[in-house]
């Protein structure tokens, strides 16, 4: 076969090959023409499709980040609440100190006879008595300031019961939360009225709720001999007195250990004295 057949050949193959494009062009123009609808419909229908997907997602992620938000938000407000509680706390606490604070120097004030001048066996009472009704950080200051205000032949008392507290040794009979607060109430309650006796605009006032405390342990067949003793009874009218002998029963029934005595003694005053 010469050159020129061989180029022949392929210009032949050529033009079948055109021939064939041409053909599938045709058929691809009829098959789009023919599936139009179908092929649009489809298109659309993909379209929205990923429309609704997209903003499927776009929703997720919002929501995802609400949530995210309020999250944070609910957070920072229990962070904030925490720290205003613990804060009313503190404050709450400074002022239990202080009360405390002050309702031991009433205490105090109001037996310092006995605290300072009192034989060691007044003075062990008493240190046992402040070590039992208020709590361990306020009676180990108050009984360091008594120790050291007290002569050298008398601090071994305040010394044994300030450490036994400092150790967590019971320095005392055991005593229920009620029954220290009952004698700390009783205590600023007899303070409280040496205050009022004090003042001519509350001294009868402050006399009437003294007659009426002793009218209620007259009553009584323990505290009543003792008031007895003490010469004195709800037809006094001197109100100081009465206190003097209040203090006096109270203090007596501190020192023979008698705490049912001195529970009614403290109930009576806490009582009738407000």
């Amino acid at each position: 076969m010469t050159e020129d057949d061989i180029q022949e050949v392929k210009l032949e193959m050529e033009r079948e090959r055109l021939e064939l494009d041409k053909f599938r062009a045709r058929l691809d123009t009829r098959f789009f023409r023919a599936n139009s609808g179908v092929l649009i419909s489809a298109a659309v229908s993909l379209a929205a499709l990923i429309v609704s997907l997209g903003q499927v997602w776009v929703t997720k992620i919002s929501k995802d980040k609400e949530l995210q938000v309020a999250t944070l938000q609910k957070t920072l407000e229990l962070d904030v609440q925490e720290r205003q509680k613990q804060k009313e706390l503190a404050l709450l606490d400074e002022q239990k100190k202080r009360d405390w604070n002050l309702s031991a120097a009433k205490f105090i004030t109001d037996n310092r006879k006995n605290i300072f001048a009192g034989n060691p066996q007044e003075q062990r009472l008493f240190a046992q008595i402040i070590g039992t009704i208020y709590p361990a950080e306020i009676s180990k200051d108050f009984l360091l300031r008594i120790e050291t205000a007290s002569p050298s032949a008398s601090k071994q008392a305040w010394h044994e019961v300030r450490n036994a507290i400092e150790n967590g040794i019971p320095v005392s009979a055991a005593a229920t939360v009620r029954e220290r607060t009952l004698a700390v109430h009783s205590a600023d309650t007899l303070q409280n009225l040496n205050n009022s006796l004090a003042d001519d605009s509350q001294k009868d006032a402050a006399t009437r709720k003294l007659q009426n405390i002793v009218a209620e342990l007259e009553k009584d067949k323990d505290v009543g001999p003792a008031l007895k003793a003490a010469n004195v009874s709800s037809q006094d009218t001197d109100g100081a007195k009465l206190r003097r002998a209040l203090i006096e029963i109270r203090r007596n029934a501190v020192l023979a250990n008698n705490t049912e005595l001195l529970k009614k003694i403290n109930s009576a005053i806490s009582r009738n004295g407000q």
